[in-house]
């Protein structure tokens, strides 16, 4: 999660994130990009929610008034 102004506000691995992320509720998505797989969603509050998947077996997924999204996980890359 990133502040308006473009710094780390909180991660999944912040302590107590699950209040931050409840501070999240009311906000509106105003805008959304897409930087490979992973979306990035501009909030009311010009604070952007970033999302990814940090394990490449776990999707990640938001819950949003229109419904449930998923994302898959990134694949791994192939050295060989």
């Amino acid at each position: 999660m990133l502040a308006a102004d473009r710094t780390l506000a909180f991660s999944w691995s912040t302590p107590a994130v699950e209040e931050a992320v409840r501070s999240l509720e009311g906000l509106a998505v105003q805008q959304g990009r897409v930087a490979g797989i992973d979306p990035a969603l501009r909030l009311s509050d010009g604070s952007w929610l970033e999302l990814f998947s940090g394990d490449p077996l776990e999707p990640w997924f938001v819950r949003l008034p229109g419904g449930v999204f998923t994302g898959e996980p990134t694949a791994p890359v192939d050295n060989g």
